[in-house]
């Protein structure tokens, strides 16, 4: 039997299903929960790539790296801006992925702001 602290949970609230497993995650950088390989439900097309999130803090960092004036970074895989794909920081992709971010916040509710 695994204790609470290592131990991942998943339930619908609108069925009722439950799911344990032991935590340790499997798919970190995908667009899948990193748990269970679910697909995400914040993903959408954007600038011929997906961008997805996987919750509404997740997209709300995004969001405001993107939307910086001027951005920084701790350097090569020190941070989770560096970890962004190029597409996503390319000045040419900028407005939309703003705009894409803004219906992914629609679909949580609202804007994050």
């Amino acid at each position: 039997m695994w204790e609470r602290n290592d131990e991942v949970r998943l339930s619908c609230l609108h069925c009722g299903h439950l799911q344990t497993k032991e935590s340790g995650s499997k798919y970190v950088g995908e667009a899948v929960d990193v748990y269970f390989g679910l697909p995400l439900f914040l993903q959408t097309g954007c600038s011929g790539h997906v961008l997805w999130a996987y919750n509404r803090e997740h997209l709300n960092y995004i969001k405001d790296y993107i939307d910086a004036k001027i951005r920084t970074s701790e350097g090569t895989n020190r941070s989770l801006e560096s970890r962004l794909p190029a597409w996503m920081k390319s000045k040419q992709n900028r407005k939309d992925v703003l705009r894409t971010i803004e219906k992914l916040e629609l679909m949580i509710g609202g804007s994050t702001a």
